[in-house]
């Protein structure tokens, strides 16, 4: 007879593994000291959006408190910006001195990040190729107040696809090499991550996929997304960005879609930051529009209202009115709070989308796997497991498991959010 503890079957279709294997690792995760950060929450909201914090004076700890959440949501910087806007509240001096050495390190990696890019839109624009900023790179230098306020670690463009190979040859020149080698003659399709050995990675978009693979646009919808690009002047040197009424859809849907919400705060203050640099130039009707020309779900309208809430976005009210109840429904943006503060009961899903490099193939397997689980253990479909996750998110998956199994309430609330989510993310 099998013994308990290594009571596991393997056939063609699925892997089981039974509670006893994963005890120790179990008991180890539940015991792990995680902090919601309720009160920093409320206090870091309420900055954000441009209010004084209420609750009196705050002691040194709380302060601290304050600024470690603000560095794990990724506005450290912004919210030094904020606070020195503000008149009548300022922080103790130990926690202004931190966000202001976070502001000034902020400062240096993006002039180092600009700089790199220089080079390569110098390259790209001798190489008679239109260049289009998406995300950090666009945002930070033409809609922030300045470029501190908006950490970048990487650097994304967007090409005409018929222009993809030509630009993937032109940044080789300056050293950049792609992360992963193809064979001789194989033709770069979609888009491709290059790397360099000192300058920021690269990643070049070049074909209808630019926002999500699993949300092709039509050759028509990416032409009159071109045709709408603004010219803006960098270095001295010409490049495009989109208009307000394609970067706020994008934006959204790169959190919604791409990341399932596993991400810091700076999607929503991009949104927020978006909003005010055009405040009467903005057609939300437009918005909604281009959205559903390009096939999008829903579920894109879930990060405007999350923005408007979280960072003071001055999305108008009938706009917001009209997103349908079950998007904004308080459950699941509860559960999309947690995700993104990494809370106990939803840490399971961070430690099996890691943060960074998180593609909506993992994403689909690894929602695809935990609605596997049930009170006999943990099933996981092979064929997923091989192709799309790794040791440790398989660990974390049988952590989660033994949590489902010990009947913890808060987690299988989040499981139901989860699973709706990944049903408005697929438009169903």
């Amino acid at each position: 007879m099998r013994s308990r503890a290594n009571a596991h079957r393997v056939t063609d279709r699925v892997v089981l593994f039974s509670a006893g294997n994963w005890r120790t690792a179990g008991v180890r995760f539940l015991k792990a000291c995680d902090m919601e950060y309720n009160v920093e929450w409320s206090r870091l909201i309420q900055i954000l959006t441009g209010k004084v914090p209420g609750g009196g004076s705050w002691t040194e700890d709380e302060s601290v408190r304050l600024v470690q959440l603000a560095q794990s949501l990724g506005v450290a910087s912004l919210l030094h910006v904020r606070l020195a806007q503000q008149s009548g509240f300022s922080l103790p001096a130990a926690a202004n001195e931190a966000l202001r050495t976070a502001h000034l390190r902020s400062a240096m990696r993006n002039t180092r990040v600009y700089h790199y890019f220089g080079q390569i839109l110098a390259e790209l624009t001798r190489a008679e190729i239109p260049v289009v900023l998406l995300k950090g790179v666009g945002l930070a230098r033409f809609v922030y107040p300045n470029i501190a306020a908006r950490p970048m670690a990487d650097i994304d463009i967007l090409v005409a696809a018929s222009h993809l190979e030509r630009a993937v040859q032109a940044v080789r020149l300056l050293g950049y090499q792609l992360n992963h080698p193809r064979a001789p003659g194989q033709p770069v399709r979609h888009h491709v991550h290059l790397e360099h050995e000192q300058a920021p990675p690269l990643e070049i978009h070049g074909s209808s996929e630019f926002i999500d693979s699993t949300l092709p646009v039509s050759d028509a919808a990416l032409a009159a997304i071109w045709a709408r690009t603004r010219p803006v002047v960098m270095n001295g040197l010409p490049a495009r960005l989109l208009s307000p009424e394609d970067e706020l859809p994008y934006l959204c849907l790169h959190a919604a879609i791409t990341h399932r919400f596993v991400m810091d705060l700076r999607p929503f203050v991009d949104i927020a930051a978006l909003v005010a640099r055009y405040p009467e130039g903005i057609d939300w009707a437009a918005c909604r529009r281009h959205a559903k020309e390009w096939g999008a779900p829903d579920i894109f309208q879930l990060p405007l209202v999350l923005a408007a809430a979280w960072a003071g976005a001055a999305v108008p009210a009938e706009f917001l009115a009209a997103v349908p109840p079950h998007i904004r429904d308080a459950r699941l943006v509860e559960h999309v709070r947690r995700k993104v503060l990494r809370a106990p009961s939803e840490n399971v899903w961070v430690d099996i989308l890691p943060r960074t490099g998180t593609g909506s193939a993992e994403v689909e397997a690894t929602v695809t796997t935990c609605a596997s689980f049930n009170k006999h253990g943990l099933r996981i479909r092979s064929r997923d497991m091989r192709r799309n996750l790794s040791p440790p998110q398989l660990r974390a998956a049988a952590r989660l498991a033994w949590r489902w199994m010990r009947g913890e309430v808060a987690l299988r609330s989040s499981f139901r959010q989860e699973r709706i989510l990944n049903r408005l993310v697929r438009g169903a």
